[in-house]
This record gives C-alpha cells, structure tokens and sequence, in this order.
C-alpha cells in the first residue's frame, strides 16, 4: 500500500504543478517580444498576432506610445505578426518575427515596413472603429498584456 500513496501524492504533485501553470496562463517557454518605437510621431495602436492569425485582435496600446518608448508582451515562442499605426494613421508592419523559448526578441519601428498606401490582414476598417478608444485595451481576448515602459 506504501508504494500507491507515494504514486498519489507524486500525481497529486504533477496535477498540481499543471494548474498552477495553466491558472498563471504564461507558457513555462515563452519568450519576450518588444515593439520600440525609435521615430516619430508615436504609436496609437499596436497589434501583434501569431504569423496564422486571420485578423489583428485588440489593440495593445491604451494610450500613445512616445519616441524612445517600448511596449513589451510576453508570447508563446514561434513566428509574430506586429501592425502599428501612429498618430498620422501612417502605418507599418513587419511578418514573421521569430521568438524564441525565454528569450528577449526587440523590433524597432524604424525596421518595419512602410505600409502608406498598403493594406495589411483584415486592418482596413476594423483598425480605424477601434480607435474610438472603446475597444483599445490592453490585453485582448488572448489575455496578452503589453507593458510600457521606457
């Protein structure tokens, strides 16, 4: 009979590690993404999506993002999508940023494209409604929280 209680309480102790885990909602692997903004004028929205994602999400941004300012998001590892929009509607995006396991992945506004005239995924309309600052909040259904800091 020793050997089933030990077995249970060895369980009980697996069991327990995965809750804690999947209530902390953070993936043990996950890697850091930051957006620095390195130009002018600053950032009113941010959206960052896996590369497989269909559309944008929320906007991660709940107020500007200045000059020399970052937003940083913890992410699962694998390829991101970012979009930004700045406070002249310019535009710019960049595809397939690779993240990896517990490291630090930064991308400099600068460094992404130019988008002008250019349409990204689904970030037509939906990205001018949600400007109206009833849906810019942080975070998102997929519960990721951007921190700014600078």
């Amino acid at each position: 009979a020793m050997k089933i209680s030990v077995l249970m309480s060895w369980i009980g102790l697996i069991l327990m590690a995965l809750a804690s885990s999947w209530l902390t909602g953070c993936p043990p692997q996950s890697g850091m993404l930051q957006v620095i903004n390195d130009i002018d004028p600053p950032l009113v929205e941010l959206y960052i999506t896996t590369a497989a994602a269909e559309d944008w999400g929320s906007n991660l941004l709940d107020s500007p993002l200045p000059k020399d300012w970052l937003c940083e998001i913890e992410v699962e590892p694998g390829l991101w999508d970012i979009f930004s929009l700045n406070a002249e509607s310019g535009g710019r995006m960049i595809t397939g940023v690779k993240v990896d396991p517990h490291k630090t992945q930064s991308v400099y506004v600068s460094s992404m494209r130019d988008l002008d005239a250019e349409e990204g995924k689904g970030a037509g309309e939906e990205t001018g409604e949600s400007s109206s600052g009833a849906l810019a909040v942080t975070g998102g259904e997929d519960g990721y929280a951007c921190s700014i800091m600078q």
